[in-house]
């Protein structure tokens, strides 16, 4: 039996000197961009 996958690869175009801080930083992109989705979702459902 194998697991029903809950995420989903995405392109998204992102600013490369932005991309280069963040992994300079150790962020992790798919993560901060899960984070961030999340709290723009809160905000356009509280409109």
């Amino acid at each position: 039996m194998t697991a029903k996958r809950t995420t989903q690869s995405v392109t998204v175009t992102v600013d490369r000197e932005l991309v280069n801080r963040a992994r300079d930083a150790g962020l992790n992109m798919s993560a901060t961009l899960t984070v961030a989705l999340n709290a723009e979702l809160k905000k356009h459902a509280a409109t």
